[in-house]
Protein backbone atom coordinates (compact mmCIF):
# COMPACT_ATOMS: atom_id res chain seq x y z
CA UNK A 1 0.00 0.00 0.00
CA UNK A 2 1.51 3.54 -0.55
CA UNK A 3 0.30 6.55 0.84
CA UNK A 4 -1.61 9.05 -1.58
CA UNK A 5 -2.98 11.69 0.34
CA UNK A 6 -3.58 13.22 4.25
CA UNK A 7 -6.38 15.43 5.26
CA UNK A 8 -7.82 17.45 2.26
CA UNK A 9 -4.87 19.07 1.56
CA UNK A 10 -1.78 17.11 1.70
CA UNK A 11 -0.66 14.80 -1.47
CA UNK A 12 2.33 12.38 -0.94
CA UNK A 13 4.99 14.27 -3.15
CA UNK A 14 6.64 10.71 -3.92
CA UNK A 15 3.10 8.72 -4.58
CA UNK A 16 2.71 9.13 -8.27
CA UNK A 17 6.59 7.78 -8.76
CA UNK A 18 5.68 4.71 -6.02
CA UNK A 19 2.59 4.20 -7.54
CA UNK A 20 3.98 3.62 -11.37
CA UNK A 21 7.42 1.86 -9.98
CA UNK A 22 4.73 -1.09 -8.27
CA UNK A 23 3.06 -1.76 -11.06
CA UNK A 24 5.86 -1.62 -13.53
CA UNK A 25 7.80 -3.62 -11.33
CA UNK A 26 4.65 -6.36 -11.15
CA UNK A 27 3.56 -5.45 -7.19
CA UNK A 28 0.09 -5.93 -6.39
CA UNK A 29 -0.81 -2.68 -5.17
CA UNK A 30 -3.16 -0.45 -2.96
CA UNK A 31 -3.25 3.15 -2.25
CA UNK A 32 -4.05 4.75 1.10
CA UNK A 33 -5.74 8.11 3.01
CA UNK A 34 -4.51 9.29 6.34
CA UNK A 35 -7.58 10.52 7.83
CA UNK A 36 -7.45 13.78 9.36
CA UNK A 37 -10.04 15.38 12.69
CA UNK A 38 -8.76 18.65 11.05
CA UNK A 39 -11.63 18.87 7.62
CA UNK A 40 -14.63 17.36 6.68
CA UNK A 41 -14.99 13.58 5.05
CA UNK A 42 -16.07 14.73 1.69
CA UNK A 43 -13.41 17.55 1.44
CA UNK A 44 -11.21 14.49 2.02
CA UNK A 45 -12.28 12.00 -0.23
CA UNK A 46 -12.19 14.58 -2.82
CA UNK A 47 -8.46 15.18 -2.20
CA UNK A 48 -8.16 11.21 -2.58
CA UNK A 49 -10.23 10.73 -6.10
CA UNK A 50 -8.58 13.44 -7.34
CA UNK A 51 -5.08 11.56 -7.01
CA UNK A 52 -5.78 7.99 -7.60
CA UNK A 53 -7.15 6.28 -10.39
CA UNK A 54 -7.51 2.59 -9.49
CA UNK A 55 -7.11 0.25 -12.47
CA UNK A 56 -8.05 -3.62 -12.63
CA UNK A 57 -6.03 -6.05 -10.41
CA UNK A 58 -5.33 -2.57 -7.99
CA UNK A 59 -6.63 -3.63 -4.09
CA UNK A 60 -9.44 -1.60 -2.55
CA UNK A 61 -8.58 1.69 -0.37
CA UNK A 62 -7.28 1.91 2.73
CA UNK A 63 -8.52 4.20 5.09
CA UNK A 64 -5.83 5.17 7.93
CA UNK A 65 -7.83 6.25 10.97
CA UNK A 66 -5.36 6.71 14.10
CA UNK A 67 -5.94 10.04 15.18
CA UNK A 68 -8.02 10.46 18.16
CA UNK A 69 -10.99 12.41 17.98
CA UNK A 70 -12.15 15.66 19.96
CA UNK A 71 -16.04 14.47 19.51
CA UNK A 72 -16.09 11.15 18.75
CA UNK A 73 -19.74 11.14 17.31
CA UNK A 74 -18.64 13.75 14.89
CA UNK A 75 -15.90 11.72 14.10
CA UNK A 76 -17.54 8.65 13.08
CA UNK A 77 -19.70 11.01 11.03
CA UNK A 78 -16.94 12.02 8.70
CA UNK A 79 -15.48 8.95 8.87
CA UNK A 80 -18.98 7.56 7.40
CA UNK A 81 -19.41 9.95 4.96
CA UNK A 82 -15.75 9.72 3.89
CA UNK A 83 -16.41 6.08 3.43
CA UNK A 84 -19.32 6.19 1.53
CA UNK A 85 -17.82 8.60 -0.96
CA UNK A 86 -15.07 6.40 -1.50
CA UNK A 87 -16.87 3.10 -1.97
CA UNK A 88 -19.79 5.00 -4.29
CA UNK A 89 -16.82 6.27 -6.42
CA UNK A 90 -14.20 3.31 -7.07
CA UNK A 91 -17.52 0.78 -6.74
CA UNK A 92 -15.72 -1.45 -3.77
CA UNK A 93 -15.65 -1.70 -0.37
CA UNK A 94 -12.07 0.59 1.25
CA UNK A 95 -9.97 -0.98 3.98
CA UNK A 96 -9.99 0.49 7.60
CA UNK A 97 -6.42 0.45 9.00
CA UNK A 98 -6.37 1.04 12.37
CA UNK A 99 -4.82 -0.16 16.06
CA UNK A 100 -6.34 -2.69 18.53
CA UNK A 101 -7.60 0.33 21.23
CA UNK A 102 -9.01 2.71 18.45
CA UNK A 103 -10.92 0.15 17.08
CA UNK A 104 -12.54 -0.69 20.34
CA UNK A 105 -13.45 2.73 21.15
CA UNK A 106 -14.23 4.34 17.90
CA UNK A 107 -14.93 1.67 14.18
CA UNK A 108 -15.79 -1.30 16.08
CA UNK A 109 -18.60 -3.22 14.25
CA UNK A 110 -21.31 -1.43 15.53
CA UNK A 111 -20.56 1.41 13.63
CA UNK A 112 -18.58 0.49 10.51
CA UNK A 113 -19.95 -3.43 9.96
CA UNK A 114 -19.14 -4.91 6.47
CA UNK A 115 -16.02 -3.35 6.15
CA UNK A 116 -12.70 -4.99 6.12
CA UNK A 117 -10.12 -4.00 8.91
CA UNK A 118 -6.20 -3.80 8.93
CA UNK A 119 -5.39 -4.19 12.45
CA UNK A 120 -1.86 -2.74 13.74
CA UNK A 121 -0.66 -4.67 17.13
CA UNK A 122 2.88 -5.50 17.97
CA UNK A 123 4.19 -7.17 20.83
CA UNK A 124 1.78 -9.62 20.51
CA UNK A 125 0.46 -13.54 18.87
CA UNK A 126 -2.39 -11.93 17.33
CA UNK A 127 -4.07 -8.75 16.39
CA UNK A 128 -6.71 -9.23 19.59
CA UNK A 129 -10.14 -8.52 17.52
CA UNK A 130 -10.82 -12.41 16.74
CA UNK A 131 -10.60 -13.15 13.27
CA UNK A 132 -12.43 -10.33 11.88
CA UNK A 133 -9.28 -8.69 10.48
CA UNK A 134 -8.40 -9.19 7.18
CA UNK A 135 -4.34 -7.66 7.36
CA UNK A 136 -2.62 -7.72 10.38
CA UNK A 137 0.28 -5.35 10.38
CA UNK A 138 2.70 -7.21 13.36
CA UNK A 139 5.74 -4.58 13.91
CA UNK A 140 7.18 -1.76 12.23
CA UNK A 141 10.29 -2.82 12.80
CA UNK A 142 11.06 -5.12 9.87
CA UNK A 143 13.70 -5.43 7.67
CA UNK A 144 14.23 -6.55 4.18
CA UNK A 145 16.78 -7.10 2.08
CA UNK A 146 17.38 -4.24 -0.06
CA UNK A 147 16.14 -1.83 1.99
CA UNK A 148 17.82 -0.13 4.54
CA UNK A 149 15.33 1.17 6.85
CA UNK A 150 13.07 -0.12 9.10
CA UNK A 151 9.53 -1.12 7.43
CA UNK A 152 6.28 -2.64 8.65
CA UNK A 153 5.22 -5.92 8.28
CA UNK A 154 1.97 -6.88 7.74
CA UNK A 155 -0.13 -10.64 7.69
CA UNK A 156 -2.85 -11.38 5.29
CA UNK A 157 -5.55 -13.22 7.20
CA UNK A 158 -5.91 -15.55 3.90
CA UNK A 159 -4.63 -17.66 0.60
CA UNK A 160 -3.39 -16.26 -2.85
CA UNK A 161 -6.47 -17.04 -3.63
CA UNK A 162 -8.90 -15.00 -1.49
CA UNK A 163 -5.77 -12.19 -1.90
CA UNK A 164 -6.64 -12.16 -5.36
CA UNK A 165 -10.32 -11.97 -4.91
CA UNK A 166 -9.96 -8.61 -2.97
CA UNK A 167 -8.08 -7.01 -6.43
CA UNK A 168 -10.72 -4.93 -7.95
CA UNK A 169 -11.99 -6.54 -11.68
Amino acid sequence: YIKATEGSSHNDTRFAKNWSAAKKNGFIRGAYHYFSTKSSGERQAMTFISKVRLEPGDLPPMIDVEEEPKDAVAYREELKTFISTIEKHYGVKPIIYTYKKFHSRHIDNVHFNGYPLWIARYNANDPGIGNEWIIWQCTENGRLPGIGEKVDINVFNGTMEELEKLRIK
